[in-house]
Formats: structure tokens, C-alpha cells, sequence
């Protein structure tokens, strides 16, 4: 508090409910994250590094402590030498037991290191299976312990507005948003067909495979979703077209011409706008 001014003027109910205003929150981040100087570009380094991660009062960094990455072995040591000095909070570190955590850790059917919090089968990953559609750590002394670092900050930004007296925002996440769950009109996404893992029953689904990869959607459809709005469908130019070199090769045209495009904006915007 101080740095980017009064806590209350962080939020506009009107605007953005009980959510910080962007353009105060990308003055905080570009305080945390700075663009390069020469080239412009900026870095948002991962949760599970200290690069990345919350604060002490001291202002000491530390990996977000609920992000239990599907780093380790060589890919963790890969992720470290793009991050010199940095800490990586690799599944040696997270998930210890008896000793740093390993990949004899991992059921012999997972592909141990392949990054991000979920944890996919070889066979999946194999077929290019998205990394969202597979669970988060369920093995372990982390088992079932995942938590969104959105999530925490959704909460965190609901605590702010309540405490500098935003009309209408409680005092937790589910006071607000979270009540409505789930959403109207639904939000979710279409997962694959999911199936159990042989000889592991107890084990979370994985999605299923057949001879073409992972088959998609799943029992619950596509869900698509209806887009509100007004869009153009036709696309009409009128204009003349230049005439060609008189050498022979081809005909002069002084013709008007017409181009018409049917744009699939519908289709297009209802199947990916919740993708």
C-alpha cells in the first residue's frame, strides 16, 4: 500500500466488481516485471520458481508453495539451466518422502518430467494429449493439494476490496464469483472421453486412446457455446480492377469486379471462444 496509491482506488464496482482495475494491476506487474531496457521484451517467470513466486515481509522471494510441478531428473535439471541462480521447486524439493522426492515415485504408466502441474500418461503425451486434461498430483505426501495460483490471488483481490470498503465485496472468494458455481450460462470446457488406467483403478482417469489419438469430445459433448452479439456473416468490395500489360501475354480487362467472402465468424467464434 503506497507504492500504487489508496487501496479503495484500486476497484471500480461498475466496471470490474471486486476485481482490481487493469491498469493498476499492470503498473504492479511491470514494478515486479520490468521490460528489458534494450529490447523491450518482458519475463513472467513460472510459480515454482522464486523468480516467480510470493514474498516475505523481507521481501525474499519463494516458489508458490501449491503449484507441484511434473518436474524431475533431467527435465528439472533442464529448467534450472534456463534459470541460472534461480530456485526451481522441482518434485525432488515439493514432494519429498523419506528422502528428496524421484521419479521411482511416479506410477510406471505416467511421463515423469513432462511439465506443468498435471501428470499424463507416456501414451497420452505420446499422442499429443493436452497437458490440461490430465489430473493434477494424486501420489505422494502432496497427493490431492494442487491449487491454482489464480485462484489464490481471485481470493486474495476479494480480501482487498472487502477490507478498503468496496460496496458489495465480501470477504472471500465465495461470497462473490464462487457462489454462482456453476456458471450461467456455462462457462466449462468439452474434456476428451476419459477412461480408467489398467490395473490402477483407484488412480485418477486418464483420456482415452485408440489407433488415432485421444478422442474428442467426450460423453458430454463439445458444449458448444451460444456467442451474443452482432457479427458480420458477408463481405461485399466493389471496386475496378487494373488493367493488364497490353504485350500479348494476356487479355485487357476494364471490367468492375466483385469480391465476396462468407465469413464462418459465427462457427468460428463458438467453437474456440471458451477454448
Amino acid at each position: 500500500e503506497g507504492t500504487f496509491g489508496d487501496v479503495e482506488d484500486w476497484f471500480d464496482v461498475e466496471q470490474h466488481g471486486c476485481r482490481v482495475l487493469p491498469t493498476v494491476l499492470l503498473s504492479m506487474i511491470r514494478e515486479y516485471f520490468p521490460r528489458d531496457p534494450v529490447d523491450g521484451s518482458a519475463s513472467y517467470p513460472p510459480p515454482f520458481t522464486d523468480l516467480g513466486g510470493p514474498s516475505f515481509a523481507n521481501m525474499t522471494n519463494y516458489p508458490y508453495p501449491l503449484e507441484f510441478v511434473n518436474l524431475v531428473g533431467d527435465s528439472c535439471d533442464a529448467e534450472k539451466a534456463k534459470r541460472p541462480g534461480a530456485f526451481v521447486d522441482c518434485y525432488e524439493t515439493h514432494s519429498p518422502n523419506m528422502g528428496p522426492g524421484s521419479e521411482n515415485d511416479f506410477p510406471d504408466y505416467l511421463d515423469a518430467g513432462h511439465g506443468s502441474p498435471h501428470f499424463c500418461t507416456q501414451d497420452g503425451k505420446d499422442a499429443d494429449v493436452s497437458n490440461d486434461w490430465c489430473p493434477y498430483i494424486f501420489f505422494g505426501p502432496n497427493r490431492g493439494k494442487y491449487r491454482h495460483p489464480h485462484i489464490a490471488f481471485s481470493a486474495l483481490e476479494v480480501f482487498l476490496a472487502n477490507q478498503a470498503g468496496v460496496e458489495g465485496c465480501g470477504t472471500t472468494w465465495d461470497d462473490n464469483d464462487g457462489k454462482y458455481f456453476p456458471a450461467t450460462p456455462d462457462t466449462s470446457a468439452a474434456f476428451p472421453k476419459m477412461e480408467e488406467v489398467d490395473g490402477h483403478p483407484d488412480d485418477p482417469k486418464q483420456p482415452e486412446l485408440n489407433k488415432d489419438g485421444f478422442i474428442w469430445p467426450g460423453d458430454d459433448g463439445d458444449k458448444r457455446k451460444a456467442v451474443p452479439g452482432v457479427f458480420n456473416i458477408e463481405l461485399y468490395l466493389m471496386g475496378s480492377a487494373p488493367s493488364s500489360p497490353s504485350n500479348g501475354s494476356c487479355p485487357s480487362f476494364g471490367l468492375r469486379w466483385e469480391f465476396r467472402y462468407s465469413l464462418l465468424l459465427m462457427v468460428v467464434s463458438t467453437r474456440f471462444a471458451f477454448k
